[in-house]
């Protein structure tokens, strides 16, 4: 009987050498399909500063294109003004000079009034998602033609999604349930409910925190749950996400100044998983373990992860990717930009003389570039207004729309940094495919790198 027992224990210790050997041969592939796909696919950001956001027909609407200066391989931009119905009505082309350039659009006179959208966009972001493509809304007046007729609005008064972390709701295992609820102009809503089962008992309570987003713990055990959400005009029901009976959840905690990533599974056998962080275009930590009992953490250093948008996937054995997260680490303040004036009150037409300084946290002087527009305050909304530095670390690398994007830049404290949990969260799994990772025939980019000049295709019949 002991023969037979060492006999066993020989067999299982030679099985999980060589799942772990397995598994550290998946990493090294992914790391190498990765670091070829970088060299091809290259995710670039751009970001429009407009002198204001409402025009007269007949105006010329100024701008300042900037790029983020890490991802950049483009020397051209390109600028599209969309109408309401995403025709391209001006588009013009900037040549990208020292990760920035200046341009202008004059608005003819044959635009009706409406809501138009500008567009920046490079030929190698055409390679990905729209998405990309840095977007804002600007409002065109011409008293002397017609409004263009606007797209319907969604006759639903409210919105409501559930996002589990990780991606997925199992049974009998507990994860981290998020939500947002949202009026039909996609701003949201504050508000309260419950979860219940399908014969209707209560199960847990919730509420919103900011911006109709907010989180809860949930332990689901069969199908059928809804939440019914209650807002200061309404009562309404959304049926949650299906619930996998097998499966992986994530959880991500701050502790220490590490990040816990928490794996649970309804696989009860041991078996080796991957963890992977991305930052932008860089694959910045892998990790590979065993699990045994359907439980197991990672810990990561959270000075390992990059700042901004950061964002953690969980392998299986096969590669394929069962659990996704993203994470927020807030940027370092390394420069501070101040303006006065020589006066406070002016008349009509007195030269107004505008100082500006930057700073390090330090107080030294350091160089920097900038652009500045002057607009009556009744016509520009601050708190939904584009801003470079909520832009490039945040809103670029996040699905949708974002409600006063500033807010997640503020002071530290325990509200903003479980609102801004709640902002990953809610914005689910990303954009980024890793198919075009780990299957080569998808690497391949239609559009090329436009690095110097401009490439032009035509067809003659």
């Amino acid at each position: 009987m002991k023969i037979k027992n060492i006999l066993f224990a020989i067999v299982v210790f030679t099985g999980v050498h060589h799942s772990a050997s397995a598994q550290q041969e998946n990493l090294d592939r992914i790391r190498d399909k990765f670091r070829k796909a970088g060299e091809v696919n290259r995710q670039e950001k751009l970001f429009v500063h407009t002198d204001k956001a409402f025009y007269l027909a007949g105006e010329i609407v100024w701008f300042k294109l900037y790029a983020e200066q890490q991802s950049l391989l483009s020397s051209i931009a390109y600028v599209d003004l969309l109408d309401v119905t995403g025709k391209t009505v001006l588009a013009a082309r900037i040549s990208l000079q020292d990760q920035k350039d200046n341009g202008s659009m004059l608005l003819p006179l044959s635009l009706s009034s409406g809501n138009y959208k500008l567009r920046a966009y490079t030929s190698n972001m055409r390679n990905l998602a729209e998405e990309s493509f840095f977007e804002q809304p600007i409002t065109v007046i011409n008293p002397f033609r017609e409004p263009t007729p606007a797209n319907p609005v969604h006759t639903n008064a409210h919105e409501a999604a559930f996002f589990p972390e990780g991606g997925n709701l199992v049974k009998g295992l507990e994860s981290k349930l998020a939500f947002k609820v949202t009026d039909h102009y996609g701003n949201g809503i504050d508000c309260s409910g419950e979860i219940v089962d399908i014969s209707g008992k209560t199960i847990v309570g919730f509420s919103s925190l900011k911006f109709g987003m907010g989180q809860l713990l949930f332990t689901p055990v069969s199908q059928g749950y809804r939440a019914i959400i209650r807002t200061a005009g309404d009562t309404f029901s959304v049926s949650l996400p299906e619930v996998m009976e097998n499966g992986y959840v994530m959880s991500v905690q701050k502790v220490a100044g590490n990040m816990e990533v928490t794996v649970k599974s309804t696989h009860t056998a041991p078996h080796y998983i991957s963890l992977v962080s991305r930052h932008h275009d860089r694959l910045l930590t892998t990790q590979s373990s065993l699990i045994s009992n359907g439980r197991l953490t990672f810990t990561i250093p959270a000075n390992k992860l990059g700042a901004g948008v950061n964002q953690l996937t969980l392998f299986d054995a096969t590669n394929i990717p069962v659990c996704e997260r993203l994470v927020f680490i807030p940027p370092p303040v390394t420069s501070i930009a101040g303006t006065s004036t020589d006066k406070k009150v002016y008349s009509t037409r007195e030269q107004v003389n505008i100082s500006v300084n930057t700073n390090d946290t330090a107080r030294r002087a350091v160089p920097a570039n900038l652009s500045l527009a002057v607009v009556p305050v009744d016509s520009f909304n601050a708190s939904d207004a584009a801003d470079i530095r909520s832009y490039f670390w945040m809103s670029a690398d996040l699905k949708g729309h974002i409600e006063s994007p500033s807010y997640y830049f503020g002071t530290p404290s325990p509200e903003l940094e479980t609102a801004t949990e709640n902002l990953m969260l809610t914005h689910g799994w990303r954009r980024f495919n890793w198919k075009r990772i780990l299957n080569p025939s998808v690497t391949s980019n239609r559009f090329p790198v436009e690095a110097g000049t401009q490439e032009i295709k035509v067809k003659v019949t």
